[in-house]
């Protein structure tokens, strides 16, 4: 049966559970600590025998509310950003095994995860998948600098957008080395905008995208995205009938973990 609720079981951001985060543990711990200090205060505040006693405990009870503060702040910053880079752990890991088959397949050294002349990343459906206008980039790429995830792009262009709109994998080979044409090119071709142009990498001379279904096949969820600095690097049916394979696992596996 198909998915009639839109959403999208492959999240942005996965939420930790209240035991996995680190700032429900620095609140716990700091809690008794400034209980004991404010009571010692108000009690010695009431004894005019220890007036410089009380002083030197509200204080205390101060500085500790102070800095708990500030380590609950921190340790809440911490699980964000642990939140944000891990979830997607055992994708990236797919994705490394995508990179290497097909770099080998296409003649370029492994080596590549520490170049640019292979790069995997997937985009992820931002819902509602049967209303959806774009799509979320929801790791780093594999192979060259590994930057990029958080970012969003229209699904109206490029060829990310098309095989999320058609539901079909697609190859694209940019025609002309000058830059300024590649740009004309992804604009008459593409769909994609003057705006959309100014942040585009100007070393791209092919790509690829595959999209990823649901289990039942009637939702794409997301999409496989594989560029390269070769010319025509996606040209070859071998090439291609890799790559096809190679993110079948990909949808094996987000299908039995993101559910």
């Amino acid at each position: 049966m198909a998915d009639t609720s839109g959403g999208n079981p492959i999240h942005g951001v996965k939420a930790k559970g209240w035991l996995e985060k680190k700032w429900p543990l620095e609140l716990l711990g700091s809690v008794p600590p400034l209980i004991v200090a404010a009571t010692g205060a108000v009690r010695t505040w009431s004894d005019a025998n220890y007036p410089t006693m009380a002083y030197w405990l509200i204080g205390g009870a101060v500085w500790l509310l102070g800095t708990s503060g500030l380590k609950i702040k921190h340790a809440a910053i911490a699980d964000a950003k642990d939140s944000a880079a891990r979830s997607h752990d055992g994708l990236v890991a797919s994705l490394h095994v995508v990179h290497s088959i097909v770099a080998a397949a296409g003649g370029i050294d492994d080596a590549g995860q520490q170049s640019d002349k292979l790069r995997v990343t997937f985009h992820r459906v931002v819902p509602p998948l049967h209303t959806c206008d774009h799509i979320e980039q929801i790791v780093p790429y594999v192979g060259g600098n590994r930057d990029g995830a958080g970012r969003k792009f229209p699904v109206r262009s490029g060829i990310t957008g098309r095989a999320v709109r058609e539901g079909a994998a697609f190859i694209m080979d940019r025609k002309s080395g000058s830059f300024e044409d590649y740009k004309k090119e992804l604009i008459s071709e593409w769909g994609y905008t003057d705006s959309d142009v100014k942040g585009i990498t100007s070393d791209r001379y092919a790509a690829m995208a595959v999209p990823i279904k649901s289990r039942d096949g009637h939702n794409v969820l997301g999409v496989v995205y594989l560029d390269s600095s070769e010319k025509n690097f996606f040209a070859s049916p071998g090439i291609r009938d890799v790559v096809i394979k190679s993110c079948a696992g990909i949808a094996k596996y987000t299908g039995e973990r993101y559910v």
